[in-house]
């Protein structure tokens, strides 16, 4: 930042310069000054002898330095004050934004040498478009300032002379609207970033349940979730396998809660219900037991039906997980 900032001067010295110096009102003698004191410089032959004491190792220092200076005295002040105060105004302005911007708030007055406050504050807006403008007018500049208001290129004009509460109250609404600006798109920021992380993660959850529902697609069982909604279970899955199971659809099952509780066999009912009242009461986390369904054909299967339940941080039941894998595709085998 520090280096930028004296780039920044050096660049602002020679501009101020050479547009004096190329200034008609300049005199042609200090150009030559000035073209002398460079060559000097450049010159490689020494053309102070060395044995004369100091002067002969400082000669380029005295000489050139005398030069310039010599040149500068010719330049008439006000030359020098007209070129100084455009140098210090837009372009040191532009440079100043370049080494340590961007600013929250910019001022600038319409009626500047070299360039216009219009232009001046483009350009700041070119390179920090966050950076909110306002423009003190004439009188006279009325009618231009209110155009470019309209146009939405300067967020507030004041007239010249004013009052400094006006100019006060334009400030902290300017710091208000640029903190309004950037904390808008930081929070935008923010979220494009969160929303391509949650992408990334819908797609690998994307991928893995593909590969899931490949796994579930190979297996003999029937995968099953039921959902605990106040004291009663409600099924939410069941995988492609309980047509070749039950003769149904599933979405019979979905669509019916007691569908799966009214195709078992009487026999084996009071079996099945009490290892689900035992899983909801806390009595065991797992359950393993064997009985009987009907099929849609009007055949009686035997199953092997193995679940657990899922608890919050209450110990409340959330779920029932389970699978249910006909025996007799174990018995063939």
């Amino acid at each position: 930042m520090k280096l930028q900032r004296a780039l920044g001067r050096i660049t602002g010295e020679i501009n101020f310069y050479r547009n004096a110096l190329a200034d008609p009102r300049t005199p042609k003698c200090a150009c030559w000054l000035l073209q002398l004191a460079i060559a000097y410089l450049l010159n490689p032959i020494d053309r102070v002898p060395d044995f004369i004491p100091i002067v002969a190792h400082m000669d380029d220092i005295i000489v050139v330095v005398g030069l310039v200076m010599l040149a500068r005295l010719l330049i008439p002040n006000p030359v020098l004050i007209e070129h100084r105060r455009e140098e210090g105004t837009s372009t040191e302005a532009l440079n100043i934004i370049d080494a340590e911007g961007p600013f929250s708030a910019v001022i600038a007055d319409y009626s500047m040498p070299n360039m216009d406050g219009i232009t001046l504050l483009g350009e700041i807006r070119k390179r920090a478009p966050d950076t909110i403008p306002i423009m003190l007018t004439a009188y006279g500049d009325i009618d231009v300032a209110v155009a470019t208001l309209h146009q939405g290129n300067i967020f507030r004009f004041l007239r010249k002379p004013g009052e400094s509460d006006e100019l006060k109250r334009a400030i902290a609404d300017a710091l208000d609207l640029n903190h309004l600006i950037t904390n808008e798109r930081r929070l935008r920021n923010e979220l494009t970033n969160a929303n391509a992380d949650l992408n990334k993660k819908v797609k690998k959850l994307d991928e893995t349940n593909q590969l899931l529902e490949y796994w579930v697609e190979f297996s003999h069982a029937v995968l099953y979730s039921l959902t605990c909604e106040e004291d009663q279970l409600r099924p939410t899955y069941v995988s492609k396998k309980f047509a070749r199971l039950t003769g149904h659809e599933r979405t019979a099952m979905i669509v019916n809660p007691d569908f799966w509780s009214t195709h078992i066999h009487s026999d084996d009912r009071q079996q099945f219900d009490t290892a689900l009242q035992q899983l909801v009461d806390g009595s065991g986390s797992e359950q393993t037991l064997e009985y009987q369904i009907r099929h849609k054909s009007g055949e009686i299967q035997r199953v092997i039906d193995s679940m657990r339940v899922i608890r919050n941080s209450d110990d409340r039941p959330l779920e029932i997980v389970g699978a249910w894998l006909d025996l007799s595709l174990r018995e063939q085998q």
